[in-house]
C-alpha cells in the first residue's frame, strides 16, 4: 500500500505539472499586450508672479522764514519770500503768510509758482490803515494768506511763493517772520475739477 500511495502522488504531481503547463502556454499565446503609459510627471505648482517694486518712501520737505520779507515800495514789483528745491515727482505745495501793513491799506497778492509754472496758484488780501490818505478800502493791520497748488516734476525743479503790492504810497508791506512753504509728495495725484 506504500508503494501505491507514491504511484499515486508521483501520477498527481505529473497531472498537476502539465495542467499548469498547458494552462502557463496558452494564457501566454493568447494574450494580448496592453500598453502601459509612463508614469504623468509631476505637475509642479504655477509659479507665482514677482511682485512689483514697492513705491519709493514719499517725502515731504517745509521750509520757514526766520525775519520779515519787505516788499518793494513800488507797485507790483514781486519779491521771492520762500524758496526750495524738490525732486522729480507729484507733489502738493501749501504755504502760509502773514502780511502786515501800517500805511495806507493797500492790495498785497501772493503767488505760489514753481520753474516750469511761475503762477501754479494766487491769492490777494487788503491790509493796512483804512484811514490813511490814499488807502484803498477797509482793512486789518495785518492778514493771512494761503496758496495751495499741486504740480507733477519729471525733473528737479525749485517750488516758490513771491509776493507784491498794487499801490505805492510811500510805505512797504511786509511779510512777517514765519511764513512757510510745505511740499507733500503723493504717489497717485488726481486732478479733479476745470
Amino acid at each position: 500500500m506504500g508503494r501505491t500511495l507514491t504511484i499515486i502522488a508521483i501520477a498527481l504531481a505529473v497531472a498537476t505539472t502539465t495542467i499548469s503547463v498547458a494552462a502557463s502556454v496558452y494564457f501566454s499565446t493568447t494574450a494580448k499586450a496592453t500598453p502601459v503609459a509612463a508614469p504623468a510627471p509631476s505637475v509642479s505648482p504655477t509659479p507665482m508672479p514677482t511682485p512689483p517694486p514697492p513705491p519709493p518712501p514719499l517725502r515731504d520737505y517745509w521750509t520757514q522764514t526766520k525775519g520779515k520779507a519787505v516788499l518793494p515800495a513800488a507797485a507790483k514789483r514781486m519779491k521771492q519770500v520762500l524758496v526750495m528745491t524738490l525732486p522729480a515727482g507729484r507733489w502738493v505745495l501749501h504755504a502760509d503768510l502773514s502780511v502786515y501793513n501800517k500805511g495806507p491799506s493797500d492790495f498785497v497778492g501772493c503767488v505760489i509758482g514753481s520753474t516750469g509754472t511761475p503762477n501754479l496758484n494766487a491769492h490777494h488780501t487788503i491790509v493796512g490803515d483804512p484811514t490813511a490818505k490814499g488807502n484803498a478800502g477797509a482793512a486789518p493791520l495785518m492778514a493771512v494768506i494761503s496758496e495751495t497748488a499741486a504740480v507733477t516734476a519729471k525733473s528737479p525743479m525749485q517750488v516758490f511763493v513771491k509776493c507784491e503790492h498794487d499801490n505805492a504810497h510811500g510805505s512797504a508791506p511786509y511779510i512777517d517772520a514765519g511764513a512757510d512753504l510745505w511740499a507733500h509728495q503723493s504717489a497717485y495725484l488726481v486732478k479733479l475739477g476745470a
